[in-house]
């Protein structure tokens, strides 16, 4: 069963590809991160389909609403929206980033805008601590940042919330 994601993540490699740039290009390791990034990406996308497939198989009466998933430096969630009316807000599992335990995601529908994603989890934070959010394609334009102790971390995305399924998560660095 197709995920709709291929939408959200295929032709992001289009528009960061090789526009010819030649030795010396300070933005072509730039654009083969952001390639690879893409890559990551959906593969994530597909190990999260052969989970949500698995389940099914395992009771098809179940669908799960969201999958979370721990690979690298990356959390993904993919968050099965449904059809209209959305609710006004998904909230994911709590997970843990390396040892920090008991974070968790938020997300915001907001119509034809998009949507906001909210970062939080309890004080104090591990030292150094960076993350960016994403959603859709809304990592490509993104940079980690420090996380700070008793904020929440509130990004907005313009992503078309007319599908099925959105995912969602975060790039994180710790030193």
């Amino acid at each position: 069963a197709a995920l709709g994601l291929a939408s959200s993540c295929a032709g992001a490699v289009g528009v960061v590809g090789d526009d010819g740039g030649g030795v010396g290009d300070d933005g072509g390791t730039e654009r083969r991160a952001k390639v690879a990034e893409v890559a990551r990406l959906e593969q994530a996308a597909r190990d999260v389909e052969e989970a949500r497939v698995a389940a099914e198989e395992d009771d098809p009466t179940s669908r799960p609403e969201q999958v979370m998933t721990l690979k690298g430096n990356r959390i993904t969630w993919l968050v099965e929206l449904g059809a209209p009316p959305l609710p006004g807000v998904f909230e994911s599992p709590k997970f843990t980033i390396r040892n920090y335990g008991g974070a968790t995601m938020a997300l915001y529908p907001s119509g034809d805008e998009g949507c906001t994603l909210v970062l939080r989890g309890p004080s104090p934070r591990p030292e150094g601590l960076q993350v960016m959010l994403f959603a859709g394609k809304g990592w490509k334009q993104r940079n980690l940042k420090p996380w700070p102790n008793g904020e929440d971390l509130v990004e907005k995305f313009g992503v078309c919330m007319a599908r099925h399924y959105l995912l969602c998560g975060l790039v994180f660095s710790l030193p």
